[in-house]
């Protein structure tokens, strides 16, 4: 009998063109809801989305099957769509073209998740870890 058990955990992390703060505190939540939406389209378990004004992070389970750049151009199309259709963003808004991807441990998601449901008062604090975040 064959058996797999698969448990591919990756953090996508992607940032607003030149760092712009334009994700307000007040569309987060609808603009979280259209990723969350996406990746379930792609047969991904979602654990987490949370970020601050420039930036984004995503932690997902994703099926093996699934290609991550496929997923990546998924999240952040739908995400730019959307907030420029229903959220009224500024038409010159866009997501910068690259993302950092992060393959992570099963044993360390639940920490990670921790760490990206936090994501505005580690900013706050000036607390983020390096390993964690969008390199520079």
């Amino acid at each position: 009998m064959l058996h797999r058990h698969i448990e591919l955990y990756l953090h996508i992390i992607w940032s607003t063109w030149d760092r712009v703060p334009w994700i307000k505190e007040g569309i987060r939540p609808r603009l979280y809801g259209v990723v969350i939406a996406k990746a379930r389209e792609h047969n991904c378990t979602l654990v987490v989305v949370g970020g601050v004004r420039d930036h984004v992070h995503v932690l997902v389970r994703a099926p093996p099957t699934l290609r991550p750049c496929d997923l990546i151009g998924a999240l952040k199309g739908v995400s730019s769509r959307f907030a420029h259709a229903e959220l009224g963003v500024v038409p010159t808004m866009s997501w910068s073209e690259g993302y950092a991807l992060f393959s992570v441990d099963a044993d360390r998601a639940d920490e990670l998740t921790t760490y990206i449901r936090d994501q505005p008062r580690h900013h706050d604090e000036n607390t983020t870890l390096a390993a964690r975040e969008l390199p520079q």
